[in-house]
């Protein structure tokens, strides 16, 4: 089985997520003012607040939901493929199998737990075969 990163390379290219970009707020008797710098901002009161541009804000959303988009189509490619090299196993069994796998090594990344199911899927054989 291909790697992930091997399925994410022929959905698509991910995107680096921009840098945010911030407006510094002077707070001072009940007005705010706005400052592209904090100098600019601490010059007219101590209080002062970073808040990120909603411009900014909508760059990286849109960023972050192309990225999850490829990543998606990435996942459903990968466990298509999984799912391929496993026709002999009932749906229910594979379930069964790779929500163990994902519970014990999802945080590792996806070629983990492709690689946990192999153990698993090859224990679950093992046993069924020595059940008949």
């Amino acid at each position: 089985m291909k790697s992930f990163n091997e399925y994410l390379d022929s959905v698509g290219e991910l995107k680096r997520h921009p840098t945010p970009i911030y407006k510094w707020a002077a707070y001072k008797a009940g007005i705010v003012s706005f400052h592209d710098s904090r100098s600019a901002a601490l010059a007219v009161s101590k209080n002062v607040e970073q808040i990120e541009t909603e411009e900014s804000k909508e760059i990286r959303k849109e960023v972050y939901n192309y990225n999850v988009s490829i990543e998606q189509s990435a996942y459903e490619s990968w466990i298509k493929d999984l799912r391929l090299e496993y026709l002999d196993m009932s749906d229910n069994l594979f379930r069964l199998i790779f929500s163990e796998s994902y519970d014990r090594a999802h945080a590792y990344g996806y070629d983990s737990v492709a690689e946990e199911f192999i153990k698993i899927a090859d224990f679950a054989n093992r046993v069924l075969d020595a059940a008949k």
